[in-house]
């Protein structure tokens, strides 16, 4: 499990004087993963997540700073059970790190 904090605050963000906004924008995200095993060649990793935004303004409450409950990563991993032939399957939903 992931809980994570963030506070961003903000100086007339949107340019626009006259609108009000929210000088402080409290965001938190949470992230909870399950991973299980059925022997040592296959592997299935599932991790849902769920970012709100604790602010008064609508402008602040958006998509871009909340995303409820959503399914982030959902893959399954096959290895060979050969050593003589080892190869690796990765299939599904996943974050790929370049």
């Amino acid at each position: 499990m992931e809980l994570r904090y963030r506070l961003e605050l903000w100086d007339d963000f949107t340019f626009h004087d006259e609108a009000f906004e929210d000088d402080a924008v409290h965001l938190l995200r949470t992230r909870l993963h399950v991973e299980v095993g059925a022997g040592p060649s296959v592997r299935v990793f599932v991790q849902g997540q769920d970012a709100e935004s604790f602010a008064s303004s609508s402008l602040n409450r958006t998509n871009t700073f909340t995303n409820q409950l959503d399914l982030r990563q959902l893959f399954a991993e096959l290895t060979s059970p050969v050593e003589a032939f080892p190869a690796k399957l990765k299939v599904g939903r996943q974050e790929l790190a370049y």
